[in-house]
């Protein structure tokens, strides 16, 4: 049955819609200009990094964006005593030692939790979180929201295959397998 309206409306091309062609935008259907105004402000870049793949997935699936925060990741030499691992030991004469960091003379110092993929502290802004195995033991992997200017010191304890404890301090500017040094193993006292 044909319409017997006269008025029919037209998408006219007008300044948001070349906003938003300079944006890599295009206007939803039936977006009003107020609508499609907001979302060219709001508009993120889209570029090849994880932020941008998000931006563009927010823009594409009409979410709200999300931000995302690169993570940079620490590599101990030895993988430190976790406090389950701890409490399975037989011989329990040296107190348990919680692994920590420190960065000049700020010190996070990893508690121990419940948390079956990974232990993490925040202080001043920044959070340092070391990562668990299946067994509920530390893995060597150190994660952290910011890349330290400084050098970085990791104090953890450590079971040798004999089952002697000790403290570990490994010290570096960037810490990765290569180039992590251990500049003292003291037996735990």
């Amino acid at each position: 049955m044909p319409s017997t309206d006269p008025f029919k409306k037209l998408r006219i091309w007008n300044q948001f819609d070349e906003f938003g062609l300079v944006s890599g935008l295009d206007r939803i259907p039936k977006e009003s200009n107020s609508d499609f105004r907001n979302r060219i402000i709001g508009h993120e870049p889209y570029n090849s990094t994880e932020q941008g793949l998000v931006n563009w997935l927010s823009d594409s699936l009409l979410t709200a964006t999300h931000n995302t925060q690169a993570k940079v990741i620490f590599s101990s030499l030895r993988e430190p005593l976790s406090s389950a691992e701890y409490q399975r030991l037989e011989d329990k004469t040296e107190a348990y030692f919680a692994p920590r960091v420190i960065i000049g003379s700020t010190t996070w110092i990893i508690p121990a939790t419940d948390n079956d993929q990974k232990d993490e502290v925040e202080n001043i802004g920044i959070t340092w979180t070391l990562w668990k195995q299946l067994d509920g033991f530390y893995d060597r992997i150190w994660t952290t929201d910011i890349a330290p200017t400084t050098d970085i010191e990791l104090q953890y304890q450590w079971k040798s295959a004999d089952g002697t404890l000790y403290i570990v301090r490994e010290l570096a500017s960037i810490l990765t397998w290569e180039n992590a040094e251990i500049v003292e193993i003291n037996p735990d006292e």
